[in-house]
């Protein structure tokens, strides 16, 4: 049976998210970024991912902070920065938007791909669709409210397992604007779909599920570690 499900995890995969045109083969990772830049800038059906992460009661790969009161639980995200303020500051207010990913998810797939150490930033930079010369300080564990967290998608909502092309009906009006916005000016390879675009997998393009803590939210600081010593 567990055999089954991975076998239709994989086709799903496979079938929505196929490699880029594979006859070209990219010849620098910033060949390989910039076309993964273009190809993001039109997403159609066929990029849908059914499988996204949700952040849910009914996902047990979310690790919930055991101190809150039940029904105020807040979870555990990760994002990759420099920024010194997390290192010096257990409770944060944030003054601007925070781009994240369910913890530990970006360590748990460096790890089963068992990736060597000169090759981690590079990869991190391939799996979260950074440029190829993207080197952030540390790796940074959040506790946030699941109420301050949407999606960079046409729909924010966060507790389901597909995001689509198009607003919902009844989208709340400030979150069509600031995607929008967004859409003119992200430069980015942005997905637009709730997961990071991976242009460092020749199989798929999905890389992990990706979220947006909001200005100010106030967060809990779980962890600051260096990047090789958060990844290894």
């Amino acid at each position: 049976m567990r055999l089954a499900l991975l076998l239709i995890s994989t086709l799903l995969l496979v079938s929505c998210f196929s490699p880029e045109d594979s006859s070209e083969v990219a010849k620098t990772p910033w060949d390989a970024y910039n076309r993964a830049v273009v190809a993001s800038k039109h997403p159609g059906a066929a990029d849908i991912c059914r499988t996204l992460s949700p952040v849910s009661a009914s996902n047990s790969k979310l690790i919930w902070n055991p101190a809150d009161p039940e029904g105020a639980k807040r979870v555990l995200v990760s994002t990759w920065a420099s920024w010194p303020g997390y290192a010096q500051s257990k409770k944060i207010g944030l003054v601007r938007e925070v781009w994240v990913s369910l913890a530990p998810e970006v360590r748990d797939i460096l790890k089963k791909e068992n990736v060597p150490g000169s090759n981690i930033i590079l990869r991190i930079d391939q799996l979260l669709g950074m440029p190829p010369t993207k080197s952030e300080t540390w790796f940074v564990e959040l506790w946030v409210r699941p109420a301050d967290l949407f999606r960079p998608t046409p729909d924010p909502e966060i507790d389901d397992t597909e995001a689509g092309l198009d607003f919902p009906a009844g989208a709340p009006q400030n979150h069509i604007e600031w995607f929008n916005n967004q859409v003119r000016t992200n430069t980015y390879p942005w997905t637009r779909l709730g997961y990071t675009y991976d242009w460092g997998n020749p199989a798929t393009k999905v890389g992990v599920s990706e979220y947006i803590i909001r200005v100010s939210s106030e967060v809990e600081v779980n962890k600051v570690a260096p990047t090789l010593e958060y990844i290894n």
